[in-house]
Order: C-alpha cells, then structure tokens, then sequence
C-alpha cells in the first residue's frame, strides 16, 4: 500500500522553500550548477566511500520502499497464526502441508519455519534458524537505513565545503568589488543545497526507511512467538491474545468486560 504521508511531506517541505524564493524575487538566482554539483555529487561519493557498493546500490533502491513499503499488515499475520493453530490442534501439523505456499506468500519468514515445523524439526533448532534470520534481515534492512543516514550528514558538510572554496574565490578578487556581493550569493548557495537536501530528502528517507524496519521486524517477532507456541500446542485464543499483545490497538482501545 502507498505511502503517501511520504509524498505530502517531501513535496510539502520543498514546495514551501520553492515557494518562498518565489515570493522574495525568483527561483533563478538559486541555481548555481556548480554548487549543485559539489553538493549533491560529493555527499554521494562520500557516502559510496562509507558503504559497501552493494550496500550503497541497495540503499538508493530502497527509496521505493518509503513511497510503497512492502510491509504486511500485523492482522493478516496474526489471523495466519491462529489459523495454523486451530488447524495443527484440530487435525495435527501435518495437516498444515497442504497450506505451505500459503505461508510463504504471508511472509517466507513464516513460510520457512512452518517447513521445519511440518518436517519435524526440533523447535530448539527452529527457534535457532529463526534468530539467526532475524538478525540477518534486521542487518540487511540496517545497511539500508544507514545509506541515507550517511547522506544526511555528508550533503550539508558538502555545502560548506562548496561554501568556504566560494569564499576563497571572492576574496581573491577582492579588487572588484562589484564581484564581491555576487559571489558571495554562489558561495552561500552550497551551504543552502545542503541543508534543504538533507532536510527535505535524504532525511526523511532515513527516518521513514527507519519506521517502516521496525514494523518488518515486529512482524517478525509476532510470527517468531506464533511459531513457538504452535509448536508447544497452546490453546489458539491464548496464542492469538499473546501475538495481539505486541499491536499499540491491544492497550490504546482496551475496554473494561
């Protein structure tokens, strides 16, 4: 499902300092190619020398992932569990294979732990694959995150570095002094790119991107307990209060019976 709190908030944002410039007289003494290129270049190459290049590829892909997060929706995950719980209880797990690619449609974090569930494996030793998963998926999500965390701190110290080399320019013709407003405009304009770059975009990806790994992961944990409790034979409404006790709804709408 689109995000679309994301595209309000990016075009929002720069539609205002759009605005502004506007209003104070036009957009044109705002470009400078220059700037924008010792700006936004260097605050990538920066952040590429920071990262893995795969890591730093994967990154800048996963930009789509904050207009249209590949998230599930908890309920859908925590209705699957209390299904295979009801069916596993009822007619035993191995009644759960014909539903197999099912799972893995939900989410192939389930989908591979109900493989080793059906197989029989040991639920010490799924619990065991299941840690080492999650902990390679919150890495993998991770590397992604941090891609834009760096460019936010690069894009403004670019813009001051495009900034002080303006500065050494203009001061070396300080015999014109009709050059000396002008240039001072150039040189302060990388400082202004970096800030409206880190604020207006890379930022907000970071956080967003940061927001969206945390709803992944929860799923994983409501799937990890599910699994768990499964395994042990636990009545289904038990299971489905307990996965229900990790949504922010269980405790905000919680009523008196």
């Amino acid at each position: 499902m689109a995000e679309i709190g994301t595209v309000i908030g990016l075009l929002g944002s720069f539609g205002l300092i759009v605005s502004s410039m506007v209003m104070g007289g036009g957009v044109g003494v705002f470009i400078n190619v220059p700037s924008i290129l010792i700006t936004v270049g260097g605050g990538l190459m920066a952040t590429l020398a920071s990262n893995p290049l795969p890591d730093f590829v994967r990154g800048l892909k996963a930009i789509s992932k904050a207009f249209n997060p590949p998230i599930k929706d908890p309920e859908e995950i925590i209705n699957t569990m209390v299904e295979i719980a009801k069916k596993a209880r009822k007619e035993g797990i191995l009644s759960l294979e014909a539903e197999i690619e099912k799972y893995y449609a939900v989410d192939p974090f389930l989908g591979i732990a109900m493989r080793m569930l059906i197989d029989g494996v040991e639920i010490d030793t799924i619990k065991l694959v299941m840690d080492n998963m999650y902990t390679a998926l919150d890495d993998y999500l991770e590397a992604e995150v941090r891609v834009w965390d760096h460019a936010t701190e690069y894009f403004p110290a670019f813009g001051m570095i495009g900034t002080l080399i303006g500065l050494v320019q203009m001061l070396n013709n300080l015999n014109d002094p009709s050059a000396i407003g002008p240039g001072m405009a150039v040189a302060l304009l990388t400082t202004l790119y970096g800030a409206v770059l880190a604020n207006t975009f890379s930022g907000p990806i970071a956080k967003k991107l940061k927001v969206f790994k945390n709803k992944d992961m929860k799923n994983k944990e409501i799937i990890y307990t599910g699994i768990e409790f499964v395994a042990k034979g636990e009545n289904p409404k038990v299971i489905e209060q307990i996965l229900r006790s990790y949504l922010e709804d269980t405790i905000i709408n919680a009523k008196p019976e």
